[in-house]
Formats: C-alpha cells, sequence, structure tokens
C-alpha cells in the first residue's frame, strides 16, 4: 500500500479501466488504516478533484494502533485546548481527515510547523482541519495541493509547545483562517461516522473528555486481551500505573518488558546515577534525555528522576526504536528479534546497532537484551482473562490507573470533574465506563454501585469461580463500593477522595463479597 492509503500499481491500472473503479480502491485501502509505504508522491499523476467536488468522506488522521489519547478538546487548568491530540511515536504517519485543499502549510506560532486542509462540508460551509507540531521535514504537503482523505500529510512531531511527539489536532467550522469557531474534533468526527461498523475501521468512542477508548481494543489505549499484564504487586507501587500507561504505547513494549527494564537499569531506584552520567529510574543520558523526554505529570518540568515522566519517557523512546528497528528489518538492513533490537538500540544506541546490522556486538549489550526479555516473565500475570468482554472491562479500568479519585465523577464518557480540576472517577464511574466501553455501548450501567449489583443484566457468579473483569461489591443488599477483579486476587478501582485509580488486594470489598459478570 502507498502513504496516502492507495496502491501504486493497482491506482495506476486502475485509471486504465476506469476512475469508478480508482475510487473503489482507495476506499477499501483507505478503510484499512495501515500504511506500508513511505513515499508521499508515489501517485504524481493521480487526478486531483477540487474542494468544491470533495467526497464527503471523512478518517481518522491517525492509523488505530499507532496513537494513544492524549490531552481532549476543552478546558485545560486556566486556560482552553482548541484541539485533541494524538500521541505517538515521532515520524509516526498522520493522514488528511478530509479531501480538500491546503490553505496552509509550514510555519505557524506555537506549532512551528501546521498544515490547514479546507474541504466544504454537506451544507456547503468551509470546514478546516488543522494538524500541529510536526518538523519541517514532517510536512509532506504544500500550500495549494489538492489531498483525499487518507492520503499521508505528515509525520507526527514535538514541536513549539509540545511535551513529546503527538499530533495537536483541530476542527474548526468556517475556516481556521477565515474566522471560523474550533469544535470538539472527537464530536465531529463522531458525528460523521468514524469509527462506524466499516470492517477494518477503529471503532471509537467520542465524549467530552476526547478520544478516550475503544469499542474494541485497536486504538492503542489500552492492552489487547492477549497482551501480557503486568504480574500484581511485582514491582514498587508508585510505578504500577505509570508501566501500564507506558505499555499501551506501542504493541511492541509491554509492560513486563518495561518493568525488567527498569529493574536492570536502576533496582527501580529514583535516585540512580551512573558512572557515565545516566540519571534516574530508566538510566537517560543527559543528551538523550533532552531529546525524548515527556513532561507526564504535567508539573511544567522534564524531569529524569520523576517516575512519571521517566517511565512515560522510556515507554516512548522505546517504541521510537522499535519503529526504527522495524524499519530497518524491513529494509533488510538490520536483521534478529525485533525486541533484542530496540533493546540494543537502548543499550548502546541506535546509530550503533544499524551500523553493526544487528544487536551491538559488546558483552554488555548482548547480555542486556537477553536478561531483560528473560526477567520479564517474572513480572508477567499468569492468570488468563475468562472472557473477550471481561478482558475488554479490565483493559478499560486498567487504562485509567493514576487518574483522581472525583466524587461522583465519570460515566460512559469517560472522566469528568469541576471546572478546572483533573477529571476522574468514583468507583462506580469507573465500571459504568468500563462496562460501556467492553459492550461497545450495548450496556449502561446505572450509576451507584447499589443499582449495578442489582442489574438484572449481570450474572451473579460465586467467588469461587471469580474470573478477570468481573465486578465484585461487598457483600449486602446497597453495597457502597464496586471494583473489577483485576487477577491473582486483586482489584483495580477508585477508592476514596484523595486517592486515585489503582490496584490493590481483593480484600478491600471486605468478607464474601457479591460477584456480578457482564457481557
Amino acid at each position: 500500500m502507498s502513504a496516502d492509503l492507495t496502491a501504486t500499481s493497482s491506482g495506476k491500472a486502475a485509471m486504465v479501466i476506469g476512475l469508478a473503479v480508482t475510487a473503489i480502491v482507495m476506499l477499501i485501502i483507505g478503510i484499512s488504516g495501515r500504511s506500508r509505504h513511505t513515499d508521499p508522491n508515489c501517485l504524481p499523476d493521480m487526478p486531483r478533484s477540487d474542494t468544491s467536488r470533495a467526497t464527503g468522506r471523512v478518517v481518522m488522521p491517525m492509523a488505530a494502533g499507532t496513537f494513544v489519547a492524549g490531552s481532549p478538546y476543552g478546558p485545560r487548568g486556566a486556560t482552553f485546548h482548541h484541539g485533541q491530540d494524538f500521541e505517538a511515536a515521532g515520524g509516526t504517519p498522520i493522514y488528511a481527515a478530509t479531501d480538500g485543499t491546503v490553505v496552509a502549510a509550514g510555519p505557524a506560532d506555537g506549532f512551528v510547523n501546521w498544515i490547514v486542509l479546507d474541504t466544504t462540508d454537506t451544507d456547503g460551509r468551509t470546514v478546516s482541519t488543522v494538524y500541529g507540531h510536526m518538523s519541517a521535514a514532517g510536512v509532506l504537503v504544500g500550500k495549494g495541493d489538492t489531498v483525499h482523505a487518507g492520503q499521508h500529510i505528515a509525520k507526527v512531531g514535538s514541536e513549539g509547545e509540545s511535551s513529546g511527539p503527538h499530533l495537536h489536532f483541530e476542527v474548526v467550522p468556517g475556516g481556521r483562517l477565515s474566522g471560523g469557531k474550533d469544535t470538539d474534533p472527537m464530536r465531529w468526527l463522531a458525528d460523521r461516522g468514524v469509527g462506524g461498523a466499516a470492517a477494518g475501521a477503529a471503532d471509537l468512542v467520542a465524549n467530552r473528555s476526547g478520544l478516550i477508548g475503544p469499542s474494541g481494543y485497536g486504538n492503542g489505549c489500552g492492552p489487547a486481551p492477549g497482551a501480557a499484564r503486568l504480574k500484581a504487586g511485582s514491582v514498587p507501587p508508585a510505578f504500577e500505573p505509570w508501566i501500564a500507561r507506558a505499555a499501551a504505547l506501542c504493541p511492541e513494549v509491554s509492560a513486563p518488558l518495561l518493568a525488567a527494564q527498569l529493574q536492570q537499569e536502576s533496582g527501580f531506584s529514583v535516585d540512580a546515577h551512573s558512572p557515565a552520567g545516566a540519571i534516574g529510574p530508566a538510566q537517560f543520558m543527559p543528551g538523550t534525555w533532552t531529546a525524548h523526554a515527556v513532561d507526564a505529570d504535567g508539573d511544567g518540568r522534564k524531569d529524569p528522576r520523576s517516575i512519571p515522566d521517566s517511565v512515560m519517557s522510556q515507554g516512548r523512546y522505546d517504541c521510537e526504536l522499535a519503529g526504527t528497528a522495524k524499519r530497518a528489518q524491513a529494509e533488510g538492513t538490520l536483521r534478529g528479534d525485533l525486541t533484542e533490537l530496540w533493546l540494543s538500540m537502548y543499550n548502546c544506541g541506535a546509530g550503533e546497532t544499524l551500523r553493526q546490522g544487528q544487536v551491538c556486538q559488546n558483552d554488555e549489550t548482548r547480555n542486556y537484551v537477553r536478561a531483560i526479555p528473560a526477567a520479564a516473565r517474572t513480572f508477567t500475570g499468569s492468570e488468563s482473562v475468562g472472557s473477550s468482554v471481561g478482558a475488554a472491562i479490565l483493559a478499560e479500568a486498567m487504562r485509567w490507573r493514576g487518574r483522581p479519585y472525583v466524587w461522583g465523577g465519570g460515566g460512559p464518557d469517560g472522566p469528568t470533574g469541576p471546572r478546572g480540576a483533573e477529571p476522574g472517577f468514583d468507583c462506580s464511574g469507573l465500571t459504568l465506563r468500563a462496562v460501556a466501553v467492553a459492550t461497545q455501548g450495548r450496556v449502561i450501567l446505572p450509576r451507584t454501585s447499589e443499582q449495578q449489583v442489582r442489574d438484572p443484566r449481570g450474572t451473579p457468579v460465586p467467588i469461587s469461580a471469580i474470573q478477570p473483569g468481573d465486578l465484585i461489591f461487598p457483600a449486602g443488599p446497597a453495597p457502597g463500593h464496586v471494583a473489577v477483579y483485576a487477577g491473582e486476587g486483586t482489584v483495580v478501582h477508585a477508592p476514596q477522595t484523595g486517592d486515585v485509580v489503582r490496584t490493590t488486594p481483593m480484600s478491600v470489598v471486605g468478607s464474601n463479597p457479591s460477584v456480578r459478570r457482564f457481557g
């Protein structure tokens, strides 16, 4: 497939047959959301339509599985965030969300570089989609170009006012350069059927907190049912939610691998400092930290000794290295096991690994790439998940570890909270969200734990048969709490004011608990 989600050779053949066949080919491939070709000009002779004859097709600006949701549209502290952020490894493809004409491409305040694409909506009104924070080399179109929905137009960068690689995406009815007013991008996409029933498309839940979860598993917002899970209690509690978040960044970097890497690098010590100058739990060298650091906890600093900053930066960097290794493997310039190759890049450098065409052959690196996958097995949870719905309930609940407890917070649309405060969940808000996402909206639970335990759609299960993803309540007809069973005698829940969503021993729900299975 080509970078603009059309097929090069088949596209040219289709022109001989007719433009109708070309359109069908483009639609089928566009729905797939995947791209292997890197040439942004793979179809230089393809006829271009102007925006007045736009197809009306709307697609996600990034492919499923290549991103996680970042800051949503809406209030952000004392400011207002005018778009939706899609966090991804640097260089990840960005696609045109609509057909249209590029009205701006290049330098822009705040973003350093941006692309503004104008199209005509069904009511004849101009609508702009805006793409920001790319490097100059990451802008693949120019002003005046006509592009098609699904065309590869840019690469994710971290330029300007950015805390790490991501796409800032805006939708502006009335035109970004013509005084239009921005709107929530995720609601706008959802209103146009993005994430609908089309085969291969990402099923996405759009809400007031932005893109915050799949109605399946494909958008990278949480681990798939078959993904390696972190063994309960195997890492220091302060690291656990951040390892889980970092593990959702890409499928190549699992939570057990991240945990084993942290153990190898520093023994989970925030004060670790090597003779060579590496700092913090993930042992970043100063130059590498400057280039790849993320302010994950939003405190305005990128601190290599901060657990959130170091672990999320480690995960992002690992994913970037895995992407580099995969491309080199595809090009035939790098050979070996993918995991060992990106670990080699982390240990002895991407440049040296690429130069040698394999895992660096010094003893330290060879031992490093073997020791970490072996150690990862000790961090891997062994309990299986009983059903695909149970897997999805657990994955969605685990996705929100580290979010604050907010009394009355959360619902099927995601976390909520007072204006100006970080949104969060209470116990039943978290389970409401997890079940809604896992069942693709088929089961929307009532709001309170007392109501949820009585919901007839939940099947009572004896405690001896409990499985990960089941909801578990304290004994009695009016329980004041609810949690999601996470396996190995643990639950994930939103405990109380002043706390965060986290995993704890299931004893928190007391003796003789009630269990309900949904889906």
